[in-house]
């Protein structure tokens, strides 16, 4: 027979090998693909501890198999996410390796979303189920092809007109449609949704939120009243049936569906979370064997939002540069919304430290260490209204400081805070420093 050439298309599988049945699917798929279309591209992602298709895919030269290894239980949105992004063509077709579908409804297909469309469901709702004894008597998947038996949407209302030996309606009626199986859409419309929704794992409404969230985001899903999808018969195992991940699942899609469109919009684009990633927060992850989490929490750090720290640098010796990283560390454990003037005039033995949070570094390049000149140009970069001189051999109490900076209420007031040798947990202690100045500054007069 002719094949036809589908160069648009690029098909997608997620695959876990967890039995004979699941194997020989695959392969008839594969064979399907083979032998009724040229120039087509398969991307076929395989999950599992050890590869079980190495062999099996050997000279498929349109078959790009990339495995996963992984102990967990299938995860499909995550692998169908990464086979769209390895998809080198814009039309993509997800597919499950135990459906196939009509080849005219693909062709169809194709050129619908070519005429615009963004999304194509290939079939009338119905998904139907090739018994498992029916495909060990067919020669080849021609033979299967040949024999499809096509069943109406509303069959429910008129079983007995047909005969259910071989083939049988799985999943939709008259009243549902089947959303799982079989989709064709644009990768652009597809990213612009968000993607597979990974807070799906396993069994169970990936497909249904899938199919919501396109068309509560404005778009329609076409389907074509002349075909059906076939479902080949396995055995299921933990990942084809409600597992443990299923309440999880209906939680998630309960979630979904109480939303309008713009948040719905907001929580895909944002990887399926309601979490604001702020710089400026505390989070705390937590990332083990037995649990993943992101928690934004209200800080206890001191807010020093009002505050430049300018530290004069004059490092001739690479060992103070301890002292400075500890002193970095002392201002990420304890404050927020800091921010760091280190200036150097001499030496450039401090530039590295520029590169840590709220730091700003600067270099002057003279010849000799200059106090004035450096705090002279601390001032200038400052925008804040209160500039601590700080020596950086020495940690203040941070209670000391807090308090000193409520009391510094005058414009041009000065307060000094000696070094009481107060220091972290496990930090080196190298000298004593000479403390902290503090200045409040008028912004007012210098503008």
């Amino acid at each position: 027979m002719n094949k036809h050439a589908i160069p648009e298309l690029s098909v997608i599988f997620s695959v876990k090998i967890d039995s004979s049945d699941r194997l020989r699917n695959l392969k008839l798929n594969l064979e399907y693909f083979e032998t009724i279309f040229s120039d087509y591209e398969i991307i076929l992602v395989e999950q599992d501890k050890e590869s079980k298709l190495s062999d099996v895919l050997k000279g498929m030269k349109n078959v790009k198999h990339f495995f996963l290894p992984s102990k967990n239980c299938h995860y499909k949105t995550r692998n169908l996410n990464l086979a769209t992004s390895l998809a080198t063509r814009e039309i993509v077709m997800m597919l499950d390796v135990d459906v196939i579908c009509h080849p005219d409804s693909i062709r169809v297909a194709i050129d619908k979303i070519k005429e615009g469309l963004s999304f194509v469901a290939p079939y009338n709702g119905l998904a139907t189920e090739i018994r498992k004894e029916y495909l060990t008597k067919c020669k080849d998947i021609n033979d299967v092809i040949n024999n499809l038996v096509y069943f109406p949407k509303n069959f429910n209302l008129k079983l007995h007109e047909f005969d259910y030996s071989n083939m049988h309606p799985l999943y939709g009626e008259s009243f549902y449609d089947n959303t799982g199986g079989c989709l064709i859409y644009t990768k652009q419309a597809f990213y612009a949704i968000g993607g597979w929704n990974t807070n799906f794992v396993s069994y169970g409404f990936e497909d249904m939120e899938f199919v919501y969230r396109l068309k509560k985001l404005g778009y329609q899903l076409k389907r074509f009243d002349d075909y059906n999808i076939y479902h080949f018969e396995h055995k299921r195992y933990t990942d084809s049936y409600y597992n443990n991940f299923y309440h999880y699942n209906e939680q998630e899609w309960n979630n979904v569906i109480t939303m309008s469109s713009l948040e719905l919009l907001e929580y895909a684009l944002n990887g399926f979370r309601k979490i604001i990633f702020d710089n400026q927060k505390e989070t705390i992850f937590t990332n083990s064997d037995s649990k993943f989490s992101i928690e934004v929490v209200n800080s206890k750090k001191i807010d020093l939002s009002d505050l430049t720290v300018l530290i004069p640098l004059c490092v001739p010796e690479r060992k103070h540069l301890y002292a400075l990283e500890a002193l970095m560390i002392y201002f990420e454990m304890y404050f927020l919304n800091y921010e760091i003037l280190m200036i150097e005039g001499q030496f450039r033995n401090c530039r590295h430290l520029g590169f840590n949070k709220n730091v700003k570094y600067f270099w002057l390049g003279t010849d000799k260490f200059n106090l004035n000149e450096i705090i002279e140009r601390g001032l200038d970069e400052s925008s804040k209204n209160i500039v601590a001189i700080w020596d950086f051999f020495c940690l203040i109490n941070p209670k000391i400081l807090h308090n000193k900076l409520k009391l510094l209420s005058d414009v041009n007031s000065k307060c000094k805070i000696k070094d009481t040798n107060w220091y972290l947990k496990g930090a080196t202690k190298i000298k004593k420093g000479v403390g902290v100045t503090l200045m409040k500054i008028n912004r007012d007069i210098q503008e």
